[in-house]
């Protein structure tokens, strides 16, 4: 806003998104499953699915699991078949309760293109999941490690080779939520209400 607008830093406010901290949680009864990788959202090609297929053939024994809609899910899935992994590739459709299906995961992906926040990366840190995610996406500001933020349309064989390290190191999903939790829905409110109260607003 400040490059392309010329707005004044003094006119501007970054409020970022919250998390729900209670609903979405670390599973007390349940170990996530370190060969497991999940994908979380809708429109598929922003949301950088297809960089998610075509490391797959990397991660041997890694399964892909694809949650959110997309009116060219058909595409995918037969992409999924064309390189060989289909599979490894199961899509879920969209979830009515993603937190039980987030604490099962070793990893979340999403290699977008373009998101200002993506809600779901928040939600599966607090989850205690580690999230791989690009520079263009919000979110990954919040992220514990920078090796966890990659370049948009990263390479097969870095995102492969990332989701390898996110499912491997220790501690790692507890830092993710550790990251989060300074990031309640409520503290989001609260910083709205102050701006829009501000005189002049």
């Amino acid at each position: 806003l400040r490059s392309h607008y010329g707005i004044h830093p003094d006119r501007l406010r970054l409020i970022r998104n919250g998390v729900d901290l209670e609903r979405f949680k670390p599973a007390v009864a349940r170990q996530p499953v370190s060969d497991r990788i999940g994908f979380l959202g809708s429109g598929f090609r922003r949301k950088g699915l297809e960089s998610c297929l075509r490391a797959l053939p990397q991660l041997p024994g890694v399964s892909l699991e694809v949650a959110g809609r997309d009116r060219r899910s058909r595409y995918y899935e037969r992409l999924a078949e064309r390189i060989g992994v289909g599979d490894r590739v199961r899509f879920l459709g969209a979830l009515t309760e993603p937190e039980q299906w987030l604490t099962s995961l070793g990893a979340m992906v999403l290699p977008t293109l373009y998101d200002p926040c993506a809600n779901s990366c928040l939600e599966a840190m607090a989850c205690g999941i580690p999230v791989i995610s690009t520079s263009r996406n919000g979110a990954s500001e919040m992220f514990p490690e920078d090796w966890l933020v990659l370049q948009p349309d990263p390479t097969p064989d870095l995102l492969a080779h990332t989701v390898e390290r996110a499912l491997h190191e220790p501690g790692l999903g507890l830092r993710c939520r550790d990251a989060v939790e300074p990031w309640p829905q409520i503290r989001a409110a609260q910083e709205l209400m102050e701006v829009l109260e501000e005189p002049g607003i």
